[in-house]
């Protein structure tokens, strides 16, 4: 069974499974301890029988701008509405009419990750930031998508 929950601190138990996400996902060090542990940060994460299967980290910018900073699913887990139920508990917990949110998604060759699930909640591609991450990309973080040389783009979406 499913269930969505926010959590203000990461225990140890959850943090490992983030982390672990986050490696099979983003590729080796693109999330820390740091990013999971900010008590700045709104953390909702993804349970099933007790494991974590998904998490969405969001940022409030200003009183009105919220940034989705990482959504993921892991994979086996992914097409089964996991991430629908969190932007779904995300939107209904943190937002408002009048809160605008943003995000960015990767552009890989497979197309751009997150798109048809930020479509489902009325974000709208409204630039191509471009290789954001080429400076770090294989050098702080080893990317899952690195061949020879960064070919993930940002587009910037928004609400």
């Amino acid at each position: 069974m499913l269930k969505i929950q926010k959590i203000e601190t990461c225990s140890i138990s959850i943090l490992k499974q983030c982390l672990k996400i986050s490696l099979e996902s983003f590729g080796e060090n693109y999330h820390n301890h740091h990013f999971f542990n900010s008590e700045e940060k709104i953390k909702i994460i993804a349970l099933t029988n007790h494991l974590v299967i998904g998490f969405l980290i969001a940022k409030k910018i200003n009183i009105k701008t919220i940034k989705i900073e990482s959504i993921v699913v892991k994979k086996q887990f992914q097409s089964k509405s996991v991430g629908t139920s969190l932007m779904r508990y995300f939107f209904k917990h943190f937002t408002s009419e009048k809160t605008k949110i943003i995000a960015h998604a990767w552009k890989s060759l497979n197309g751009i990750h997150a798109k048809k699930l930020f479509e489902k909640f009325d974000l709208k591609a409204i630039k191509n930031n471009g290789y954001i991450w080429k400076k770090e990309c294989d050098i702080e973080f080893k990317c899952s998508f690195y061949k020879n040389q960064c070919c993930c783009q940002s587009v910037l979406f928004a609400k």
